[in-house]
């Protein structure tokens, strides 16, 4: 016989596993994205850090769709200091598909 433990009954370290496991099974989700602030623009080269504070660096694709505050937007647009999620390539980490930014506010919408 098999018992089921719910969760509230779980230990905070056994749900942050859980959860670790299942964002590994959202790979475009997680693995594909994230959010930083903006360091610098130069043409098509995006230089930005993380909330773990490390430095990043992205190739803008030409096709790649850029907005801020939710309306299209352009990379020439990202300033220093702008809160930034970027999306990658599956198969290439340094090619940005997706910019989003924030200026006026301050949560971006939900996946």
């Amino acid at each position: 016989m098999t018992t089921h433990t719910p969760d509230h009954n779980k230990k905070p370290e056994d749900k942050k596993a859980a959860m670790s496991a299942e964002c590994s099974t959202k790979p475009a989700a997680c693995a594909n994205t994230h959010e930083g602030k903006v360091s610098s623009v130069a043409g098509n080269k995006l230089h930005s850090t993380c909330e773990q504070g490390k430095s990043h660096s992205h190739t803008v694709a030409p096709d790649a769709k850029v907005t801020c505050d939710g309306a299209t937007s352009k990379t020439e647009d990202l300033k220093p200091g702008d809160k930034i999620r970027l999306t990658t390539k599956p198969d290439d980490k340094h090619t940005a598909t997706k910019v989003e930014s924030l200026k006026k506010h301050t949560e971006f919408a939900k996946a």
